[in-house]
């Protein structure tokens, strides 16, 4: 494949291989997964376990992550969706491939982890200390939104009960844009969260902006850099905005009415540059493509870890595991999940045995989001070597005896040269996903109804209620 300079900007590519329910059908699942059972690879003894907490007040705009309201699961089915979790974690103790695992984090992510009762939580943790070895465990994450955080002194109990660091969705600090993108929490509450986050001691927090917004200029971009820094969490994650075909907020967007402006290839580019100069003015390190910090050098460890071969349960509806090599995905459907559950049955949707050389290639994949590769760690550098030839011409890497690199000017185009790296079963792969995906009508990210159109649901019951 000849690469041309690139001209219309890819989002980062944070899964892969891709899993696909249509390509990656378990036939037998138990079998399956005997693979567990079988010596590791890779000898990495990390383990990360991911628990994904599916309940909103409210869904965002923008927002693809699997989800439902939580004013269809009163307190007893909440505690009843938790008590699923945890039968879902003794399931896979006694696989061989977690005896020799060390947990070294736990995060609850969604939805809205930080809407549930803090004791459903310590029931989850206190599970996964009784049944894996935490002895190592470094950090107990946490995702979250303001106004929920703010209630009910959930931020002193989420700390009792071992929670370490919290990551707070901000998105924008502008007023109308956050009314129009259905975000709950106040610009107000952003400052009053940040306040008691540090006057209570939380180890370290995290804040999310997007950028290319509709309406959005670039000038809004770079205020809300600085209006973050000012609050001074440890990391920044920005992102450009991701909008999926099938959905509401591209129907919304692209009918004219709602948003004064449309996102833009232009604008994202341009913001993207100016998102990169901005942090640079502010002497910030740029630890990952999407993640900045004052302080520090290096991701998170639980998002290194995630990245950087090791191994992650995920645990809930629509969870991703990756068990060096063994990767599926759980049901993305509350009753469905939890029925499975009940039944004692492995909640799995679609999965795949990764072969040792894609998982070779994942590291070149993932290279961009590093900026930097240890060309030692590869087993064979020449597989990919007319790649990165044609990659340092067009001014987008560049290579020295020890490390491969993302230039400045790669930096704005690094799910580009990601994709580059793809193998050839790989691009077939996503192609047909996505056209399986928009065949079925459904939200491409995650194969499922997330965020579809009412006019497109035929074949899915639930409702979604966003508007």
């Amino acid at each position: 494949m000849y690469i041309e300079k690139f001209k219309k900007r890819l989002t980062d590519v944070l899964f892969y291989p891709k899993l696909c329910k249509y390509e990656d059908v378990i036939e037998n699942v138990p079998q399956y997964l005997e693979l567990l059972n079988r010596r590791s690879i890779n000898g990495i003894d990390g383990l990360v376990i991911y628990i994904h907490v599916p309940f909103c007040n409210r869904f965002c705009f923008y927002c693809s992550y699997f989800k439902e309201p939580l004013s269809h699961y009163d307190y007893y089915a909440r505690k009843k969706y938790f008590e699923a979790i945890c039968k879902e974690l003794r399931m896979y103790k006694n696989f061989e491939h977690f005896k020799t695992k060390k947990v070294k984090a736990i995060q609850f992510g969604g939805g809205t982890p930080s809407l549930v009762e803090p004791d459903f939580l310590r029931m989850v943790i206190q599970e996964i200390k009784e049944n894996f070895n935490c002895a190592e465990c470094e950090l107990i994450t946490m995702e979250g939104n303001p106004a929920s955080l703010l209630k009910d002194e959930k931020l002193e109990a989420f700390y009792d009960i071992g929670v370490q660091r919290l990551s707070i969705g901000v998105q924008t600090f502008n007023k109308e844009l956050r009314k129009k993108l259905l975000i709950e929490s106040t610009v107000e509450q952003i400052y009053e969260v940040t306040e008691k986050i540090n006057k209570i001691g939380y180890r370290d927090y995290s804040m999310d902006l997007m950028y290319n917004l509709p309406g959005e200029k670039v000038q809004q971009v770079v205020d809300d850099i600085q209006e973050m820094v000012k609050l001074g969490p440890k990391f920044i994650d920005i992102y450009s905005l991701n909008i999926f075909p099938n959905t509401k907020f591209k129907e919304v967007i692209d009918k004219g009415n709602y948003f004064k402006e449309k996102p833009s290839e232009r604008k994202n580019i341009l913001m993207t540059a100016s998102v990169i100069n901005t942090f640079k003015e502010l002497k910030y390190n740029q630890v990952m493509s999407f993640t900045y910090s004052k302080e520090e050098t290096k991701a998170p460890p639980h998002v290194d870890y995630f990245f950087n071969g090791g191994s992650v349960l995920g645990l809930g509806p629509s969870s991703r595991s990756y068990l060096d090599g063994v990767n599926f995905r759980n049901v993305p459907d509350v009753k469905k999940y939890m029925s499975m559950i009940d039944k004692g049955e492995y909640p799995i949707d679609c999965g795949m045995l990764v072969s040792k050389e894609e998982q070779d290639r994942k590291k070149m994949v993932f290279f961009p989001l590093y900026l930097v590769q240890d060309k030692s760690e590869l087993e064979d550098i020449q597989i990919y070597r007319s790649t990165i030839d044609r990659l340092k011409e067009l001014g987008y890497i560049s290579e020295d005896d020890k490390y491969l690199h993302i230039t400045e000017e790669g930096k704005k185009w690094t799910g580009n040269i990601a994709t580059c790296f793809f193998s050839q079963k790989e691009k077939a792969k996503h192609n047909i996903s996505f056209l399986k995906s928009m065949k079925e009508n459904e939200n491409p990210y995650n194969q499922d109804a997330m965020g579809v159109s009412m006019e497109k649901r035929r074949k899915w019951k639930n409702d979604w209620d966003c508007l």
